[in-house]
C-alpha cells in the first residue's frame, strides 16, 4: 500500500559494484546473482531522480571494511575469506564503490558501515535526527537482509518505514517476497512502490 505521507529522506542501501556489477565480488560469489539488477538499478535511479527534485535528502549506505578486514567479525568466515582474496568491500576501493547510474550527487550524502543494519555504529541516525526525518523510505539490496535489518532498525528507533518494494531485490524472489510480507504483516514497514506520490512538496 502507497504512504500516505511523503517520505522525508530516501536510503538506498549496498547499491555498490560488490553486489550490482558483474565484476563485483559479491555479485555471485556462492548462488545466483541477484534478480533483475539492471531493473533495479534503473528504477532507483528513477526514484532518486524524484527525491532530488521534490528536495528530499537522498542517503547513500555503504557495506565497507578496512583493509586487513579487523572489522570485519566472526560470523560468515567463508564470505571473509573471499572478501580477504579478492580485496571486496575495501574502502576507497572499485568493489565498494556506488555502482554506474547511481552516483551521489552535490548534497547527497554517504553513510559507511560494516554490518548489515545501516544504522549499526554509524551517522545515520545522528543525520536524521538533525535533518528531522521522521519517515523513511528504503530501497536497495538486498531485500531480505540489509534491507530488512535495516527496516526493523528503524523502526525500534520509532521512524516511520516505507519499502518501495520495485526499488530492491534478492537472490530469491521467495525471499524477496516473504520479506516483503513480513515487513508488511507486522508493521515493520509499509510496502509502496517509488513514484512521485511518495516525494513530493
Amino acid at each position: 500500500m502507497s504512504s500516505p505521507t511523503p517520505a522525508d529522506a530516501l536510503l538506498l542501501v549496498n547499491m555498490q559494484n560488490s553486489f550490482c556489477a558483474p565484476a563485483g565480488v559479491m555479485y555471485a560469489p556462492f548462488g545466483p546473482a541477484l534478480q533483475d539488477i539492471d531493473e533495479i538499478i534503473e528504477r532507483c535511479a528513477e526514484v532518486v531522480a524524484f527525491a532530488r527534485a521534490a528536495h528530499t535528502p537522498v542517503i547513500y549506505f555503504r557495506q565497507v571494511f578496512q583493509p586487513g578486514y579487523a572489522d570485519y567479525g566472526p560470523l560468515e568466515p567463508h564470505v571473509q575469506r573471499l572478501l580477504v582474496a579478492r580485496g571486496g568491500l575495501t574502502a576507497g576501493t572499485w568493489d565498494a564503490a556506488i555502482v554506474d547510474g547511481l552516483k551521489p550527487a552535490d548534497g547527497d550524502l554517504v553513510v559507511d558501515g560494516n554490518r548489515r543494519d545501516a544504522f549499526y555504529g554509524t551517522s545515520l541516525e545522528i543525520l536524521l535526527r538533525s535533518m528531522g526525518v521522521r519517515h523513511l523510505a528504503l530501497a536497495g539490496v538486498a531485500t531480505n537482509s540489509c534491507v530488512e535489518t535495516t527496516a526493523r532498525s528503524a523502526a525500534v528507533r520509532d521512524y516511520a518505514v516505507t519499502v518501495l518494494a520495485d526499488c530492491t531485490t534478492s537472490r530469491s524472489s521467495g525471499h524477496r517476497r516473504l520479506s516483503l510480507t513480513t515487513m508488511s504483516e507486522y508493521r515493520i514497514a509499509g510496502i509502496a512502490t517509488g513514484g512521485p506520490t511518495l516525494f513530493r512538496d
